[in-house]
């Protein structure tokens, strides 16, 4: 039979209902939330229920559905997946997916299976829920026809599935019981099977208008605002290493990898197996009955993928990823070494499993795995046990980038692109994440870096406004945006907060975009009130409430990311912070005609600009302190210090100096070398600039594929923080930034070092920059294309060259 069943293409402006009935303006859908009566409010195992809905339609006929719920859905028709969702969110801002539906005559089968974890299962932290439920609502004239607590909608409940906590925030670890899943799968593929009864009728479907009337905890629906997560197949790499093992060794933990192990026919057949190209349960690998078996796939590269794979006979087969391989077999930061060896080390989590208990049956795990090497351990129990179907389906936000012929004269920059790219790809999903093996969780002060990335690389902006729009409902009553959302587990770091601000101002500047800004601006407001509360009596800003995490500094009185009496003084980092949001915000209310408010924040930024030089600027060292006594300095003052504009121009020469050579300065690490490279860009220190991109140029020779979270001994391989020269490439080194609001205008102040040339595109919301760069000595010739109708300036060692629009070829010589 002919059918589909598309998800239909995200438009930002996008909403449901469409305005126009009486229902659609006062929130209320015609549809209700739907579970299995035995899923609510009893029960410790993990909800996991399947919904058909079987139709029969004697013409072609077209639909649209909207698909929510709480906490994941896969959608099918007649077996064939047509989705997965919701698109990650909060209760109070809660997605759906809107699908067209097209079926020609005849007998079909609408399915879908909802997974819901308790918190005993250890679901994901940025997992937020109410309770189980399911929700599919269909346009009229089709409502009664399709649409959940109104159509003849049935479910069953599932089995086949128990979840272990992976020591970690992400996504548990699932086991798979082959008998118990074949019977689901039947559930899901064909609506087949015994146990099918009418869904408990749960609550109306709604969206924010309706809080204007009383009612219960529900979700608040607003349309999916992100595409469909880009999903492939993953072909890359090979069996690195495959040996037998006996029975009793394939449940241990850790296991260590020996090269003289290796068993190269052993190899060979698994090689067979995972590098199948069509996934129809040919060239089988079998297990003989009693005995057990061990394969290392090196996937060559950082991956974030769902396994799938059919198993049968008898035993279990269990799979662990792994960011790289640990050079011992214990402790919560182990170091890995060379990311690409794996002889002599050791791998260790919390693995996957299925059991096999007769005839074979396909599983895909329920979320995807993150890493480099994928460990597969199968152990045949009283009958031999049979693989087949080996995939990896790679997932990540389907990034469409502006520039591909990136290129310098040095050409470590251009081979380091593909590096950075992996990076943000492997830490963007449904939400920008800090990382995708451990926490999974979208923080505020790495996801200013990562939307900052995606501003100078692709014009797709959806991804850094809905990561603005949940930092938003995250707000606590005392005006704060919490430190990460969505998650569960509430955690509040106060300087994020202050982050949040300036990623208002860096969308208001990148983009043109500016009402999306207008309505964020009490939130901004609200955060900039809970700082203004903590002023002292010095004119300055006391530690706030909560973790005031700064950058993962190991040393000194720096304690746990908070910098010297940034947990219970006065840091002179968190009042440069302050500082800076207030002269962000100001910005943003002198544009939105708020003349009173912009003065009121640039006059407390002045006040506590006075207070901080004559509290924390030490002339003898010509640095700031961090703290009120004076023994601690860091690298993150002077930066903040510089951005802010708080030095004046004559200790500024003073400062720039240290920033450079003061080998008791505290450094900054990965993360907070963002705004390092800000200041030493400000202060036109660009050899120095580059001279700290070594860091990154030595990272292909110990093996990473990703930027990592912090210098070695590292706990996570794969932070996009750390991609942040990305940004560099094109902001700061060829130098293109907006010069006013929206990218009205354009500044192109280039930094290249010790760079000959330079070449990138960038893009703009009238089209793309071009910018072409060759230096011979202190000359410069350039080659600027930028969009019709923009205009800008060309800056070049004090040499101002307008730019009238389209494309230009111009010659600086630095003024004598």
């Amino acid at each position: 039979m002919s059918q589909s069943f598309l998800r239909r293409s995200v438009k930002v402006s996008a909403a449901f209902p469409e305005p126009g009935g009486m229902w659609e303006r006062r929130g209320a859908w015609p549809a209700q939330w739907v579970a299995h009566p035995d899923a609510i409010g009893g029960g410790g195992a993990p909800v996991i229920t399947v919904f058909r809905l079987p139709l029969t339609v004697g013409a072609p006929w077209s639909a649209t559905v909207r698909v929510s719920a709480d906490q994941r859905y896969e959608l099918f028709l007649d077996g064939q997946r047509a989705g997965r969702g919701p698109e990650a969110g909060a209760p109070d801002y809660w997605h759906y997916e809107t699908y067209d539906l097209q079926l020609t005559a005849g007998a079909h089968v609408l399915t879908a299976l909802v997974w819901w974890l308790r918190p005993a299962d250890a679901p994901a932290w940025a997992q937020m829920s109410i309770r189980p439920g399911f929700l599919l609502a269909a346009d009229e004239p089709d409502t009664k026809r399709l649409s959940t607590g109104v159509a003849p909608w049935e479910c069953a409940s599932a089995g086949g599935c128990t979840f272990t906590n992976p020591g970690h925030t992400a996504a548990p670890a699932v086991t798979v019981d082959g008998a118990a899943w074949r019977k689901t799968r039947a559930a899901f593929e064909r609506g087949a099977g015994e146990g099918w009864v009418p869904p408990l009728t749960l609550t109306p479907a709604v969206n924010a208008a309706w809080m204007m009337q009383q009612g219960y905890d529900v979700w608040l629906l607003t349309p999916a605002t992100l595409p469909p997560r880009a999903e492939r197949a993953v072909v890359t790499g090979g069996v690195r290493l495959a040996h037998p093992l006996t029975v009793g060794e394939a449940a241990a933990r850790p296991r260590q990898c020996r090269a003289a192990d290796h068993d190269a026919a052993l190899a060979a057949e698994w090689q067979r197996l995972y590098l199948q190209r069509v996934w129809d349960g040919s060239a089988p690998l079998t297990v003989p009955a009693g005995q057990a078996q061990r394969a290392v796939i090196d996937l060559q590269t950082y991956h974030c993928a769902y396994t799938r794979l059919t198993v049968g006979g008898s035993g279990s087969v269990r799979v662990v990823w792994q960011e790289a391989a640990y050079e011992r077999p214990d402790g919560y930061t182990r170091p890995k070494g060379a990311r690409g060896e794996i002889d002599g080390k050791w791998f260790d989590a919390v693995p996957d499993m299925f059991v096999a208990d007769g005839a074979a049956v396909e599983f895909e795990t329920p979320d995807w795995r993150a890493g480099r090497y994928v460990e597969i351990i199968a152990a045949a129990g009283a009958a031999p046990l049979t693989l087949a179907n080996l995939a990896l389906t790679e997932t990540h936000y389907p990034f469409a980038w502006t520039d591909d012929s990136f290129t310098a004269s040095d050409p470590r920059y251009a081979a380091l692109l593909p590096l950075f790219r992996r990076s943000l790809e492997m830490c963007a999903h449904e939400t920008y994440m800090d990382c995708p093996f451990y926490e999974r969780l979208m923080y505020a002060g790495d996801t200013r870096l990562e939307a900052l990335q995606t501003y100078a690389t692709t014009a797709d902006d959806r991804l850094p406004r809905k990561a603005l729009t949940l930092f938003d409902h995250s707000r606590l009553t005392n005006g704060l945006t919490l430190s990460r959302y969505p998650c569960r587990v509430r955690q509040v770091i106060p300087p994020f907060a202050l982050w949040w601000v300036a990623m208002l101002h860096d969308h208001w500047r990148w983009r043109d975009d500016a009402a999306f800004i207008r309505e964020r601006m009490n939130g901004a407001r609200a955060v900039l009130e809970y700082f203004r509360g903590l002023v002292n009596g010095s004119g300055l800003a006391g530690a706030p409430a909560g973790w005031n995490f700064v950058d993962w500094v190991r040393a000194g009185a720096w304690h746990h990311g908070a910098p010297p009496d940034g947990e219970f003084g006065v840091s002179a980092i968190i009042n440069l912070q302050f500082i800076l949001a207030l002269q962000q915000a100001a910005e943003l209310e002198e544009f939105f005609n708020e003349p009173r408010l912009a003065a009121r924040d640039r006059a407390l930024a002045e006040n506590l600009r006075v207070a901080v030089n004559e509290k924390f600027w030490h002339a003898s060292r010509g640095l700031y302190a961090d703290d009120e006594a004076g023994r601690n300095f860091s690298e993150h003052a002077q930066a903040l210090a510089v951005i802010t504009g708080a030095v004046d121009d004559q200790r500024r020469v003073a400062l720039a100096e240290q920033l450079s050579g003061d080998p008791a300065l505290r450094r900054a690490t990965i993360y907070f070398s963002h705004y390092g490279f800000e200041a030493l860009a400000l202060l036109g220190r660009d050899e120095e600039l580059h001279r700290r991109m070594e860091f990154w140029f030595n990272l292909p020779a110990l093996g990473f594929t990703t930027t990592p979270e912090e210098p070695e001994p590292t706990r996570s391989d794969c932070h996009a923080w750390g991609a942040h020269p990305m940004f560099h490439y094109y902001a700061t080194m060829l130098g293109v930034r907006p010069a006013s609001a929206g990218f009205g205008t354009v500044s192109v102040r280039p930094q290249l070092g010790p760079l000959t040339a330079a070449r990138g595109v960038l893009p703009h919301p009238r089209g793309t920059i071009s910018v072409a760069l060759r230096r011979a000595g202190e000359r410069l010739a350039a080659e600027v294309d930028l969009p019709a109708g923009v205009t800008g300036e060309l800056v070049w060692r004090g040499q101002r060259r307008e730019l009238r629009g389209g494309a230009e070829q111009m010659e600086l010589i630095p003024l004598a």
